[in-house]
């Protein structure tokens, strides 16, 4: 989902722009405090390094992290299993 987001942020900066204010917005109000201009325009900077090169790489160590966790390492190899038995069924006749 998070690439998703990426994607659609580097389509078009004025929805770029919007999606970080409104984030930056309520982060600072969640956290207690007033959302200023000031804050809103610290905020949305620290958004758009999330939304660039650097949450792209984050993301992509959480996926691999996920990928490596214990489910997959039994899932993945019975899915690839599982398709070959099938292949092989069904070039047997």
């Amino acid at each position: 989902m998070l690439i998703a987001i990426q994607a659609a942020i580097r389509t078009s900066s004025v929805a770029a722009l919007e999606l970080a204010t409104t984030l930056a917005a309520s982060v600072i109000t969640a956290l207690g405090g007033i959302a200023t201009w000031g804050t809103v325009f610290v905020a949305s900077r620290a958004l758009s390094v999330l939304a660039g090169p650097v949450g792209l790489a984050l993301s992509s160590a959480w996926m691999l992290s996920d990928i490596a966790g214990p489910a997959y390492r039994v899932t993945i190899p019975a899915c690839i299993v599982i398709a070959w038995l099938r292949q092989k069924n069904l070039t047997k006749y």
